[in-house]
């Protein structure tokens, strides 16, 4: 590896004492200035309070207002061991409690807010105007935040010049030290090395495919079945339960741009997804989540930030940072946050424990499981597909739902490829595709059917594939709408709720053309299409409801067989289909259902049968265990301790505490 010289990215100090300021401020090399505030959060670890949780995110939500737009935020916890020197006592009690505990090992935390303004440095020339107002502003608001925090007991501290050097030396060595040694701080293709010890950055974002939480609580439950199980704790505690570590820093940077060009990025993006909401549904649904985004923003306020977050670790020995790394990411996994720690990679770091699994001694890559997926029988797969969702039926058949009887949403869902690699999968002239036709229970949420397809297969054509039970019924989209398919599902004595499609003809039989209630029903009418060819198709009488939905101020057009249930219930059914939308959106997100391990068809279908598999599986274990959390969280443990050798249960028990803690802080997630 070639040797760089490491540009340390600060030129000075605007010192305090030279303008009658309580604090010195780092410049920065592009002529930023910069404002350090130590803090101690007055919310201890294990208050098992989440009052003091809230209480204190909404504390440093208030500091980033306070900085407002064009300014960064950086938040760093510094976790470090220390040996405990027996301080010296003249009462004989106090110095043998003293001496009780010399030489033992307890860990500290140092929090610290910095502050500075919006570099752009994205092009060649940094684009920053020093300007004294801005200077003035910043120290203003830095007082003033100062204030905010002492008023909630942080006891803060501005940072002076041997402050700046304790910190900045600290971190580049990863040794915190009134007298930093710099030991030969190099880099490796694997990891940094600081002297004798070993180090790794983990951020927490794959920049290849983003795995964040949609929202982070500002505390979490303990968990578990005891007693204490609803306990409030901190979301990063699992930091202080590492063991192996030598000091461990985790790194918080919020930059605040201006608001309004990001406002309107995002209104601009969410009238995109509006706009082809009707071939792919499930852009209404990323239209819908921008607008509760800007809804926020107006109303309570909210700031639109970038951010990042990564976690900095240092140990004594490489084993150790190897641990350390696998405990840090298997706790991140945890908490929704997938790192950039992929399958292959996951295996050969445990390359000892997957040769017992019958991977073999050497270590692997990916054209390893596309070669072996595409000679496997997938028929093995397919059919376990169906026995999981059979036994994840039965165990979760017992659900309440908000009516009685046995009611499916029937969808589908295209995964775009690469027309280049997957030419099997050829649909248009300039792309391949594959379709997967679902019904899901929806008081489950459980698929009870599902086929595999070329995407050029019409979803009238997925009718064909269901196989339908007499008076249960099934809900479609208007993709459905094919008169001929649909009569022939009340010929076999079921029911059916479809949105309109087109504006058919039709004459009333009876029902009233407005009605005026309280469930936005405008319409409840008995019908029959007039026109031939829809008349051939389906011969017999329909009902037609018309609802409107105050939420989505829109109409829409349902037509049933069924004149048994209420026309809100009927709404309410067609309300719930949105579940397969989101089962689509689950696997697609969380298991992968988008990239694929093989090229060949019979890779594709292993690996989307594998899928099904995980997540029938998943909710039965959450089902029969009685776990608390989302199926994700359940997911997330389970998957990432592949190659711990631990029971279930165990997985799901917290470790007790085992070492005294001096000066607990919590860490903040933004």
């Amino acid at each position: 590896m070639k040797n760089k010289i490491f540009d340390i990215p600060f030129i000075g100090y605007d010192y305090g004492k030279e303008h009658n300021w309580n604090f010195d401020v780092l410049i920065g090399k592009y002529g930023n200035p910069v404002i350090g505030i130590k803090i101690k959060n007055a919310v201890e670890q294990y208050s098992a309070d989440p009052n003091s949780y809230t209480d204190f995110h909404t504390i440093l939500n208030q500091v980033i207002s306070i900085i407002g737009e064009n300014h960064i935020i950086q938040k760093l916890d510094i976790f470090r061991k220390q040996r405990y020197s027996a301080e010296k006592s003249t009462q004989f009690l106090q110095q043998k409690y003293s001496e009780h505990f010399e030489g033992r090992i307890y860990k500290t935390i140092d929090t610290l807010l910095l502050f500075t303004d919006v570099v752009d440095n994205s092009k060649k020339k940094n684009n920053y105007n020093f300007s004294d107002k801005r200077y003035k502003e910043l120290r203003d608001k830095c007082q003033k935040v100062h204030m905010l925090l002492s008023q909630f007991h942080c006891e803060p501290q501005f940072l002076f010049e041997k402050d700046w050097e304790y910190y900045i030396g600290g971190g580049l060595s990863m040794n915190l030290s009134d007298i930093p040694t710099f030991d030969n701080i190099k880099s490796t293709n694997t990891n940094l090395r600081f002297g004798n010890r070993h180090g790794k950055v983990i951020s927490f974002v794959d920049v290849e495919n983003i795995e964040l939480p949609s929202q982070i609580e500002p505390y979490s439950i303990l968990g578990g079945n005891g007693t204490a199980s609803e306990t409030a704790v901190d979301n990063f505690s699992f930091i202080n339960e590492l063991e192996d570590y030598h000091m461990v820093i985790y790194n918080q940077i919020i930059s605040i741009p201006e608001q309004a060009p990001k406002q309107r990025e995002l209104d601009k993006k969410k009238k995109k997804h509006e706009g082809v909401a009707k071939s792919a549904p499930s852009n209404m649904i990323v239209a819908e989540e921008i607008e509760t985004l800007l809804h926020n923003i107006a109303v309570d306020g909210q700031l639109i930030v970038d951010a990042h977050f990564s976690i900095v670790f240092a140990t004594e020995t490489q084993e150790e940072m190897e641990r350390t790394q696998s405990m840090i990411e298997s706790k991140l996994f945890t908490k929704g946050i997938i790192v950039s720690k992929k399958l292959v990679g996951t295996i050969n770091a445990n390359s000892k424990m997957s040769y017992h699994l019958g991977l073999g001694k050497n270590l692997i890559d990916l054209k390893t499981f596309s070669i072996a997926n595409k000679v496997r029988d997938v028929k093995i797969f397919e059919q376990y597909a169906f026995y999981m969702i059979d036994i994840a039926q039965k165990k979760l058949s017992f659900k309440d739902f908000c009516l009685h009887g046995k009611f499916y949403a029937i969808d589908s869902t295209t995964i775009d490829l690469c027309m280049s690699v997957f030419q099997w999968a050829n649909f248009r002239s300039t792309k391949s595709g594959i379709k997967i036709h679902t019904q899901i229970n929806l008081a489950t949420k459980i698929p009870t059917f599902y086929r595999i397809t070329n995407a050029n297969v019409h979803d009238t054509k997925g009718m064909d594939f269901i196989e339908i039970e007499p008076l249960a019924c099934y809900v479609f989209d208007r993709g459905y709408f094919d008169l001929n398919r649909l009569y022939k599902i009340n010929l076999t004595n079921a029911f059916f709720i479809i949105r309109e499609k087109g504006l058919p003809d039709y004459e009333i039989i009876s029902g009233e053309d407005l009605l005026e209630n309280d469930d936005n029903i405008l319409c409840d009418q008995t019908i029959r299409f007039t026109v031939n060819r829809n008349k051939d198709n389906y011969p017999s009488e329909l009902r037609r409801i018309v609802y409107y939905a105050l939420e989505l101020k829109r109409t829409f057009v349902y037509y049933t067989n069924n004149f048994y249930l209420k026309a809100n219930e009927i709404a309410l059914l067609y309300k719930n289909r949105w579940q397969v939308e989101l089962f689509f959106k689950w696997i697609k997100q969380y298991l992968k259902v988008k990239t694929f391990w093989g090229t060949s068809e019979n890779a594709v279908r292993i690996q989307i049968h594998i899928a099904i598999i995980t997540y029938c599986l998943i909710n039965a274990i959450k089902n029969d265990l009685k776990l608390k959390g989302t199926i994700i969280d359940t997911m997330r443990i389970i998957g990432n301790s592949s190659f711990v050798s631990s029971s279930i249960m165990e997985l799901f028990t917290p470790c007790k505490r085992q070492e005294f803690i001096k000066n607990i802080q919590l860490e903040f997630n933004f």
